[in-house]
């Protein structure tokens, strides 16, 4: 199944209509609706690339419970096993089930930005 076929500049204008004229940045989650967004559909997508293996096993995600480890091991290796190209950039995730991703790492002087370092987080 295909992620999201939204780009991010969709999604921005999409959630601005929905703002209805408010000023994003006195919007509480605002900078992180994109991440919220494709946290969402990486879950979606998990769960659906489950339903086979899980079948194949004699199970379903309706029996799943904190003690089934197998339903659990599963979700575990569909979510690892995620990527796509959401709003917020590329998703994908480490063995720890981290997203990895660049990390732009700015400092507020006064009224302006300056850069201090880009990370990728994608490493122990």
């Amino acid at each position: 199944h295909d992620p999201p076929l939204q780009t991010s500049q969709e999604f921005i204008a999409q959630l601005m209509s929905k703002l209805g004229g408010k000023n994003p940045e006195e919007t509480g989650g605002f900078q992180e609706a994109p991440l919220a967004y494709d946290a969402v559909w990486a879950l979606a997508l998990a769960l659906n690339k489950t339903v086979g293996p899980l079948k194949a096993k004699g199970h379903r995600l309706e029996d799943f419970n904190y003690n089934n480890r197998d339903i659990t091991a599963e979700i575990y290796r569909a979510m690892n096993t995620s990527s796509f190209e959401g709003v917020s950039g590329h998703v994908v995730f480490d063995a720890q089930g981290s997203r990895m991703a660049w990390t732009l790492i700015e400092q507020l002087q006064g009224m302006s930005q300056h850069f201090l370092a880009l990370k990728w987080n994608g490493f122990k």
